[in-house]
């Protein structure tokens, strides 16, 4: 996926999913709070790629998805 243009074309036919976590401070299984995004097209993960970038930046404008979280998980889909 490389622009607005070849997303509208697939979302004719197919859905987008997007999940995200932000990992606290500390956790079972881990030391240092993280957020990941995850785009989905038909349940088929996006490759990392400038276009992604752009959507994951403007996700996390609209939405104020934190980068980091002291004492909570925090997910969203």
């Amino acid at each position: 996926m490389n622009s607005i243009q070849e997303l509208k074309q697939e979302l004719e036919n197919k859905t987008l999913t997007v999940k995200w976590k932000v990992l606290c401070d500390i956790g079972p299984s881990w030391i240092g709070s993280s957020r990941t995004i995850t785009f989905y097209l038909d349940k088929l993960q996006f490759e990392d790629s400038d276009f992604c970038n752009f959507m994951t930046d403007k996700l996390i404008e609209v939405m104020e998805i934190p980068s980091t979280s002291e004492d909570h998980v925090i997910t969203g889909y």
